[in-house]
């Protein structure tokens, strides 16, 4: 390599493109010593993809971050949570949104019928969470109590419901009954 051929390789490389001063030293150093101008031209090139990659991911990074900001914003104006310190906590207005939807989410979309569903259960006395737990998800589905262990509504039992009470362990003492013909019967009161 001749004496002052790195030097012109550098001049050159600036003349032709407007290079950030940050960029330059990780060119040059990426490029390694006695590198041609290509080379150095392909390094810059790699190197100006990554960065621009970089600003891409940090600006949908920054994005989401305002997103999940304003959110939380929204969250804190409803009285549902409040900052403490560098937590963020529950208020005991969002614990009782939180029970309120406790099981919205979890049970799959709600189909109506035209056909009367009773649910009955008998579920033993040692499984008492369980039944409240039932019965909320009753709710839930729209059914309305006729006793205290008895249900009506027009909400169809799906699949995906009857699996939901099956992970609760309380399909076995349900019983489900679909009125599809009126015929006599009819409600006295």
């Amino acid at each position: 390599m001749r004496k002052g051929e790195i030097k012109y390789k550098i001049l050159n490389l600036i003349e032709d493109s407007v290079i950030e001063s940050v960029k330059f030293p990780m060119i040059v150093i990426s490029a390694g010593y006695g590198a041609s101008l290509g080379r150095l031209w392909r390094v810059g090139d790699k190197i100006n993809s990554k960065i621009d990659n970089y600003r891409i991911d940090r600006k949908k990074m920054q994005e989401s971050k305002i997103r999940v900001q304003k959110y939380l914003w929204k969250l804190k104006k409803d009285g549902l949570i409040r900052e403490s310190k560098s937590k963020i906590i529950l208020t005991e207005k969002g614990r009782n949104k939180l029970l309120a939807d406790k099981y919205k989410f979890l049970i799959p979309e709600i189909k109506k019928t035209n056909s009367l569903i009773i649910i009955s259960y008998d579920i033993p006395e040692y499984l008492n969470t369980e039944r409240k737990r039932l019965i909320e998800m009753l709710k839930i589905l729209k059914f309305k109590p006729i006793h205290q262990s008895l249900w009506s509504g027009n909400t169809l039992v799906t699949k995906e419901i009857l699996e939901t009470f099956e992970k609760r362990g309380t399909l076995k003492h349900l019983h489900i009954f679909e009125v599809s013909k009126q015929g006599t019967l009819q409600k006295l009161n």
